[in-house]
């Protein structure tokens, strides 16, 4: 099986929901572990302010999942969380191997399902406090 994740120490941005309770919070705790700090966290709201319009089309980004920018390129949704919790590095690096065994369809298909459900399950913020 091919690794849906790769070594991405270059890995420089993570475009997040900023209004999004979920999200925001889990960047805050990344944001205090020495592994999450090697990272920089924008709110997705602000992407057109980081990367090239080229990678930016407008099916490209849709809001409603993580995107991570790494080598020039951009990775979202569930391919996203692999590749941060592989950085992570120790027990994240463990989980990120173990999710990669399951099928590409099923990550996608929990990841769609958390997305499209998570300002009903955390709720929505009225500004980001983070970022």
């Amino acid at each position: 099986m091919k690794s849906k994740t790769s070594n991405t120490s270059s890995v420089t941005t993570i475009f997040y929901d900023g209004w999004c309770r979920l999200c925001s919070g889990v960047v805050g705790v990344l944001m205090k572990t020495k592994s999450g700090r090697r990272f920089t966290y924008v709110p997705i709201q602000q992407i057109d302010d980081y990367i090239d319009d080229s990678l930016a089309t407008p099916n490209a980004i849709d809001g409603n999942e993580i995107v991570v920018y790494v080598n020039q390129k951009l990775v979202k949704g569930a391919d996203a969380v692999l590749l941060i919790l592989n950085n992570m590095g120790g027990v994240y690096k463990l989980l990120s191997k173990v999710l990669n065994i399951l099928p590409s369809r099923w990550l996608n298909g929990l990841y769609s399902y958390m997305a499209n459900n998570r300002y009903r399950w955390f709720g929505k913020r009225t500004s980001c406090e983070i970022g």
